[in-house]
């Protein structure tokens, strides 16, 4: 993570008319809002990796995922658990069944930044009181998000390898989550962290706090081939519920029940 460098995104050479016909409002409800900053929680294993590639892949290569919604943008996506061999196969399996335009517009709008060094991943700093303070690691981020040309969202995988802090630090959670909120605003990107979590414990109501949206990946247990996926929009006020089926290599299919 300290060798982030600021990204610059080539444009996409062909077919122009692909990329047109897609909407271009770079919204997918309200979990790629740009400016916004949202969670998407779930126990270990349940395959929230899985979900957010997928639903990072759909964004960029424009190919509908969840409901019918068709849109296009630019992706970063920094894994902080996964390396460079894992996060790789993860990203082949949410394109295995792209066609040959959807690959070449993923090809040119998604980007990685991997963890390669397992001890120092983290973006923030601890001081004596347990709080996080930003470092370099999140200044690199930041720097990138500002320059990086017509970056749409960035996915953050996960929270709890974003600082050495104590998990039951209600305080130290929420600084974290409202600093996420604060870049995505100011650098108006949408803001997507992954939280082995639920927003019904403590610390799950205190992401609550700073996330515009959230959504909850839920099964009867994480082997499960049908996972519920539950997204709750500003407020609590609007809810959609879909169901995913799990594929053989982890990649879900959706529908709405």
């Amino acid at each position: 993570m300290s060798n982030i460098q600021p990204l610059t995104f080539p444009t996409l050479r062909s077919p122009d008319d692909y990329l047109n016909s897609l909407t271009a409002d770079n919204d997918l409800g309200c979990l790629l809002h740009r400016g916004a900053f949202g969670v998407i929680f779930g126990d270990g294993g349940i395959g929230k990796s899985y979900f957010a590639l997928q639903l990072a892949a759909s964004f960029a290569s424009g190919r509908p995922f969840i409901g019918d919604v068709k849109t296009t943008g630019k992706i970063l996506y920094v894994s902080l658990v996964d390396d460079r061999c894992d996060l790789d196969f993860r990203i082949h399996q949410a394109a295995t069944h792209f066609s040959d335009l959807e690959k070449r517009a993923f090809e040119q709008r998604f980007c990685t930044i991997v963890n390669t060094v397992p001890f120092i991943r983290d973006l923030f700093d601890v001081d004596d009181k347990g709080m996080p303070t930003p470092n370099k690691n999140f200044d690199a981020l930041r720097k990138t998000c500002l320059e990086a040309e017509n970056l749409d969202a960035i996915f953050i995988d996960d929270m709890q390898a974003m600082a050495m802090i104590n998990p039951n630090h209600e305080k130290a959670v929420w600084a974290m989550s409202n600093h996420l909120k604060i870049l995505a605003r100011e650098a108006q990107v949408a803001v997507i962290l992954l939280a082995s979590s639920s927003p019904k414990n403590d610390i799950g109501r205190t992401i609550l706090g700073p996330a515009n949206w959230i959504a909850e990946l839920t099964a009867e247990d994480i082997n499960a081939d049908t996972v519920n996926l539950t997204v709750f929009g500003p407020a609590n006020m609007d809810q959609s519920h879909f169901e995913l089926h799990r594929g053989p290599e982890g990649s879900f299919t959706s529908s709405q029940p």
